[in-house]
């Protein structure tokens, strides 16, 4: 669980971003969930966006990638959100 500290330094982290993941009107897949498994793997720390024509609601999405990727949800706002995993690599100090 990250602490109010940690996601405060991974916002602004992520705010400096582009969206690596885009989701679509087809939602989840299992394509997504590889994409965004290999991008936190090699990131740590993704920001995702959703277009105008997906149907489903951002906080479910959100919090469903988080689940199958095993990672934790820093923030969501409007149709982007952000997702953290510690890598065994690293690549973020704080």
């Amino acid at each position: 669980m990250l602490s109010g500290k940690e996601k405060r330094y991974l916002r602004a982290k992520a705010s400096k971003q582009r969206a690596i993941i885009i989701i679509g009107k087809d939602g989840i897949g299992s394509n997504l969930v590889e994409s965004l498994e290999q991008a936190i793997s090699s990131h740590e720390l993704v920001k995702c966006s959703m277009l105008n024509n997906c149907d489903e609601n951002i906080k479910e999405v959100a919090f469903d990638l988080a689940a199958l990727t095993n990672s934790q949800l820093v923030q969501t706002i409007g149709k982007v959100f952000v997702l953290y995993r510690r890598s065994d690599k690293n690549l973020m100090e704080m």
